[in-house]
């Protein structure tokens, strides 16, 4: 029998009656393992991840991409150290990653019926692909799942988003 790699599926449909809020099922594989699977869990609008997500880029992007900003007719350079840029970084970092796990764990649904289940499938050096289907492209634009906590246990997964 032809080995799979490990995989996990995570949905985020945003809901008919209200579009801010989306419901959410998650699905996992994996050779000589039962299939995981959860479906019906919620969770609500991500609107102060994407507001977060927005300042951790224009962040990186006025910092650390483009270091030259017009004023006037003369550019002016960001006149900060490589220390402080580091920090600064880590602060918008930290701030991402605290908003999209607090999010997440918005929902003891999510954390019992997907996360906790997910974490006690898989082995932590397995090689995991992990797709995101959503119906929201705010989501594959804004929201940093890379950063969901499960991705600190399993340092091989990856992660891909598709929208349906």
């Amino acid at each position: 029998m032809p080995s799979t790699t490990p995989s996990a599926t995570l949905g985020f449909r945003t809901h008919p009656a209200d579009k801010a809020t989306y419901i959410v099922y998650g699905k996992w594989k994996k050779d000589h393992k039962e299939p995981g699977e959860s479906q019906g869990n919620f969770l609500p609008s991500a609107d102060s991840v994407f507001t977060t997500y927005k300042e951790w880029r224009n962040y990186y992007n006025d910092v650390i991409l483009n270091p030259l900003i017009s004023v006037a007719p003369t550019p002016v350079r960001h006149n900060i150290t490589k220390q402080e840029l580091q920090q600064g970084l880590k602060l918008r970092n930290d701030s991402l990653k605290k908003s999209i796990n607090s999010w997440l764990q918005s929902s003891p649904l999510f954390i019992d019926n997907i996360e906790t289940r997910m974490l006690a499938y898989f082995e932590q050096n397995d090689s995991i692909l992990v797709r995101v289907e959503t119906d929201d492209p705010r989501l594959i634009k804004y929201m940093r799942l890379d950063m969901w906590k499960f991705f600190d246990k399993f340092k091989n997964a990856e992660i891909v988003y598709n929208t349906i």
